[in-house]
């Protein structure tokens, strides 16, 4: 478990969500993913949909912090709101782009 606060999901790739902080893609970090496959005792494979998913988590992550804004004042909220209006508004463009192409695909094998 890497994230305490996002353990209840139960899905190891939530909590990964907290190591984009660290890296930007925990696939490519070696010392990471040697140490989360020794600790839970399997071999780590990230397929498509986990991938989906941890961006999904991560969406989740960052309207919870935009939530969180309205505790803070002036310009700290105002900064906030404005990196996290843009990092979602990013996110939710790029998760769309990615479903056309899936259905597209879905289509084209039929």
């Amino acid at each position: 478990m890497i994230d305490f606060e996002r353990s209840f999901f139960g899905d190891p790739m939530a909590s990964f969500v907290s190591a984009l902080f660290l890296y930007d893609n925990v696939e490519k970090e070696p010392h990471f993913i040697q140490g989360y496959n020794q600790v839970s005792q399997e071999l780590l494979v990230i397929t498509e949909d986990d991938r989906e998913r941890m961006w999904l988590y991560t969406l989740l992550f960052y309207l919870r912090a935009y939530v969180e804004t309205e505790r803070y004042q002036g310009l700290m909220k105002w900064g906030q709101k404005s990196f996290l209006s843009a990092t979602l508004t990013f996110m939710t463009r790029a998760l769309n782009r990615r479903w056309k192409k899936r259905l597209k695909a879905r289509k084209d094998e039929k």
